[in-house]
């Protein structure tokens, strides 16, 4: 969490230590230039109505549902029946607004899982606005997230969860700044059918179900990516993709979320590096060149011990024929003569 000052409960009494987990501003600031500089551009993702737990210790006034401790959640906090609730998002975005300068906002909306079902004033709410389905009441209040991104000159970013729209007397074409992060595929879906409809209905799209990083003791069943499968996804290999609908298509985005890949601050870049030698060279490259090309095991090898030589920490590629392959040796074959020196 970054530190709010038009809502400063949020980052005070909301946070786990306010001291140690909180992102002051001015230091936000100085991260986003250092991006900048490389080229790197950072988007902030301020997400709602679920993933919002802060909300009940710093405003609980503006919470739909207590604490579900049953089930260990906090889902659908937000009060969509409140102005003051979108009062509150709206300044808050508007003060990240002036720490971030990418134009895209992520406004989140993902894993709704319809709770405010159970919130008796919701309820009411959504009666009395004649909302015949609790995902009705969703996507409208995703469609006034929408809204305050634009108020703030933002494109909006949103989950795939949003993208109901047609199901609900909507159109994409209305929505033609909304980016779809497209999710589907990381445990169930298939993203070439969710990419090919949003794109073919002009909608842009990010994709990452294809490119989460999951351990087999997370979710069983699910798909386990190594990074030669992540290399070898063709982003333009879905139906109907026409020259126009694989424009719609920006890019993909790999995920690492600390419970599926079990990961946190202390081994994030390490078990980060072997995936990220693979997608960026194949989001970096020409299609062509690296369509139905087998992954370099020797090349990646030598990146990764070129990787420690510099002390950055890369983990093992495993699956590898170099798997267990010191990087000692290989130290001078890497290091330019002046990297040697130091």
């Amino acid at each position: 969490m970054q530190e709010i000052f038009s809502y400063p409960r949020l980052t005070s009494t909301g946070v786990f230590n306010n001291i140690s987990h909180v992102y002051r501003q001015a230091d936000m600031k100085s991260f986003v230039s250092y991006a900048l500089l490389r080229g790197v551009r950072v988007i902030p993702e301020f997400d709602s109505p679920a993933h919002f737990g802060t909300l009940q210790y710093a405003y609980p006034e503006l919470t739909a549902l207590a604490y579900d401790a049953q089930n260990n959640s906090f889902a659908c906090l937000v009060d969509p029946s409140k102005q003051a609730t979108f009062d509150m998002l709206s300044a808050v975005w508007g003060e990240i607004g002036t720490i971030f300068s990418d134009h895209t906002f992520m406004i989140g909306g993902d894993e709704f899982w319809a709770c405010w079902n159970d919130a008796p004033s919701v309820v009411t709410w959504m009666k009395a606005h004649n909302f015949t389905s609790v995902y009705d009441a969703y996507y409208w209040f995703e469609r006034q997230m929408i809204g305050i991104a634009r108020a703030h000159a933002r494109a909006p970013m949103a989950w795939l969860d949003v993208a109901g729209f047609p199901a609900h007397n909507e159109s994409y074409n209305d929505y033609p700044d909304v980016t779809v992060n497209v999710w589907s595929g990381c445990y169930s879906g298939n993203w070439q059918d969710d990419v090919s409809s949003l794109t073919n209905g002009n909608m842009s799209v990010v994709v990452s179900g294809p490119f989460y990083i999951t351990q087999l003791n997370d979710s069983p069943t699910a798909p386990h990516f190594t990074w030669r499968d992540m290399y070898s996804v063709d982003l333009a290999n879905f139906t109907h993709n026409s020259s126009a609908a694989v424009s719609r298509v920006k890019g993909g985005m790999l995920c690492a979320w600390d419970d599926a890949a079990q990961t946190d601050a202390s081994d994030l870049l390490v078990q980060l590096s072997p995936y990220l030698l693979g997608v960026a060279e194949a989001w970096w490259s020409p299609q062509a060149a690296t369509s139905g090309v087998t992954p370099d095991d020797a090349r990646a090898h030598v990146q990764r011990c070129r990787m420690l030589a510099r002390g950055i920490q890369s983990h093992p590629i495993f699956g590898s024929p170099y798997e267990a392959v010191s990087c000692v040796r290989e130290a001078e074959a890497v290091l330019a003569p002046w990297e040697l020196e130091a």
